[in-house]
This record gives structure tokens, sequence and C-alpha cells, in this order.
């Protein structure tokens, strides 16, 4: 919008779920969009190797929130442990702040922040840390943690959910991914991404 001003969307254009049921081996394919987020970022920092940023966030609740499927256990007696939803169906506001720093061939980046839930949901603690590189003029690679850290206050009843969008839910994640520049400007990427507390 003007020299370190950034006005920005994002959404997961289609989220897909693949739960399988124990009982009887059976896979169940659910569909659904993305929530999308609209949001505003403005730079604070740029010295040198160093750049810093604030930015706010809201998140519109578009994927139905209900549970569409039990999850049990894997082992009989096979008890109802909680259910898949496809969307956390409450609005979302975040605030960030972001550090990063740039060297010849590798880059840091951090981010703090918090998260309020609407409709009495908990409220969370929003992090991540990235180590990138480019590994040559046309391809970059990228390791990163994030997590989400419910804060434990709130009133509505807790979801266990193996989309990690109910309420009370935190995780903590591990992602490796690479780009490929494919045009000036342009890039095709992929990312290989796994749960590691959640």
């Amino acid at each position: 919008l003007a020299d370190g001003l950034a006005l920005f969307f994002r959404s997961d254009l289609l989220r897909t779920f693949h739960l399988e049921d124990p009982r009887s081996g059976d896979v169940a394919r659910h569909l659904a969009p993305g929530d999308p987020s609209l949001g505003l970022r403005a730079r604070v920092l740029l010295r040198d190797r160093w750049a810093m940023s604030l930015q706010a966030s809201a998140r519109a609740p578009l994927a139905r929130s209900g549970e569409v499927q039990e999850v049990v256990r894997d082992r009989a007696p096979y008890p109802v442990v909680g259910g898949l939803r496809r969307g956390a169906g409450v609005w979302h506001l975040q605030g960030m702040w972001n550090i990063g720093a740039a060297f010849e061939r590798v880059f840091l980046g951090a981010a703090l922040g918090y998260q309020w839930r609407g409709e009495g949901f908990e409220d969370r603690l929003l992090w991540n840390a990235t180590l990138g590189a480019t590994l040559s003029p046309r391809v970059g690679a990228r390791l990163s943690l994030a997590g989400a850290h419910s804060l434990g206050f709130g009133s509505a009843p807790r979801a266990s959910t193996p989309s990690g969008l109910g309420n009370g839910a935190s995780w903590t994640t591990a992602s490796l991914s690479a780009d490929l520049r494919v045009a000036e400007g342009w890039y095709l990427g992929a990312a290989l991404e796994t749960a590691l507390l959640g």
C-alpha cells in the first residue's frame, strides 16, 4: 500500500481430510474451504541485514464447524475419543511481531503473536522460527518450527479433534520446504510438514 505498509490475504483454498475407521478399515474423505484471513503488516525496522514488522489480521469462519465424523481409538473396544472438525467456526483476531535477518546465502526469521478467538474459545500464543538458505540462483529451502498454544481460559467446551481446529487445541509442527524460481517473481514450492506435539 505504501513504503513499509502491506495488505495481505491468506487462505487454504481447499482443505482435505482423510480419516480411517479402524473398525472397518474404510477411509472417509472430507473436503472444506479454508478460512481466509485479511491483514496489515507495517515495517518498523529495516537496518543493514535486519528487518522487523508488526501485523494484525482477522480470519473469517467459512468452513463448517460441526463434527463430521467420529474419531475412535485404533484398538478394540474402539472407544470414541473425539470428532473430526473441518473448521473452527469462530472469528480469529491476531497480532504478530516478526523479526528477521538476511545474510549472503542464509536467512533467519522468528515471530511471536497472540490470537483472540470468538464465542468463548480459548485464546492462543503463536510462534514460529525459520532457517532458510539459497541453494542456487533458482532454488531455496527452509526449515521451520511453529506452534499454537492454548492459554487455558475460555467459556466454550473443549473439542478433541485430529484437525487441530477445535477449542483448546495446541500443537507444534516442523516443516521442510523448497522453492524453485520458474520466472521473475514467480516460484513453485513444495513442503513436507509433520506434527511434533498436539
